[in-house]
């Protein structure tokens, strides 16, 4: 089956689907997504969705197939 693929979403996007119980986990500062490539493998619980304020990072997550959003948890 593999990775769904990526998907750069709204801040109102994520928070819905946070809500609805889509995601396992968030990660904040999530960069390339490498951190949540490795809570998905050790901790097995499920997808995980990553905010970070770099597009040229969140541009490097979602082509490794994560759901990430711009956005800066401090404003938030």
């Amino acid at each position: 089956a593999g990775q769904p693929p990526g998907e750069v979403i709204s801040l109102e996007s994520a928070c819905a689907r946070l809500a609805a119980g889509e995601f396992a986990f968030l990660d904040a500062g999530c960069s390339a997504g490498g951190s949540m490539a490795y809570c998905e493998r050790v901790f097995g619980r499920g997808r995980g969705i990553g905010f970070d304020r770099s597009a040229a990072k969140l541009e490097q997550a979602c082509a490794a197939g994560f759901v990430v959003c711009e956005a800066d948890l401090e404003t938030v």
